[in-house]
């Protein structure tokens, strides 16, 4: 892996008292074909994610530019709050590297939910199945991105840097775990946000590389009526949330 594309994803953490997408769920409502909550945000930036293994936080700051920007109250976090909480979660400290150890999904998540990341903090997350694609598209559709992790093979890289989409492969040399947030998806490709940058992979690569993903619920994703950008009513899911 280059010096200027790091990774810093952990195993997937497990906890019986994770919140299931399906037990909210158990019907969905009806989802787009295609939808892509990034064109309003300009320049998604490192985020830290060139120098250190802060990708699970940096993450976090690209889904609080999506939820921002598609409410008119864009958020642009900075480097320097993404690595304040990266150092928090982690105990990572900039003057020694052996600190840079990287981070799980869910332990981020539980901070996020207790803690501002770049000022804002979110209200609930829900673990999403892997073998339910449509699941994975409603989670998008419905909440403005999914927080997920993947095991990335070493060719997937290359193909970020030559704009390529990440596809199906039978790479199984894996380079460690990556964060990625998937903010966009049409019948043949997710839209990912990863160092940066846009980036396409298909179905068959979600299905082969992921290894976790989330549904996030955050306040940034309503307007001042309580209504998201999707159509999804804040009070209504509270409320819902509340009975389970």
């Amino acid at each position: 892996m280059s010096n200027i594309f790091k990774l810093g994803k952990k195993a997937p953490r497990q906890d019986k008292r994770t919140f299931q997408f399906k037990s909210y769920f158990n019907t969905l409502p009806p989802i787009p074909t295609s939808i892509d909550w990034t064109g309003k945000v300009p320049d998604w930036g490192m985020l830290g994610n060139d120098t250190v293994g802060d990708c699970t936080c940096a993450g976090a700051g690209h889904l609080e530019m999506t939820w921002s920007s598609q409410t008119n109250a864009e958020t642009i976090p900075t480097t320097p709050q993404i690595l304040t909480a990266y150092s928090a979660i982690t105990g990572y400290t900039p003057a020694d590297p052996n600190t840079d150890t990287g981070a799980d999904l869910l332990t981020v998540l539980n901070y996020w939910r207790a803690n501002p990341i770049a000022n804002n903090s979110i209200k609930a997350y829900a673990q999403l199945p892997l073998s339910n694609l449509a699941d994975i598209r409603a989670a998008i559709a419905l909440f403005g991105g999914v927080y997920m992790g993947v095991q990335l093979p070493d060719n997937a890289e290359d193909a970020f840097s030559n704009g390529q989409p990440w596809a199906d492969t039978t790479d199984n040399n894996i380079e460690g775990g990556h964060c990625i947030v998937l903010v966009g998806y049409t019948p043949q490709y997710f839209t990912a946000i990863t160092w940066g940058a846009k980036q396409l992979l298909t179905p068959g690569w979600f299905t082969r590389y992921a290894d976790e993903a989330y549904a996030v619920m955050s306040p940034q994703w309503f307007n001042a009526n309580g209504t998201a950008p999707s159509g999804f009513n804040l009070a209504q899911l509270e409320a819902d949330l509340q009975l389970l």
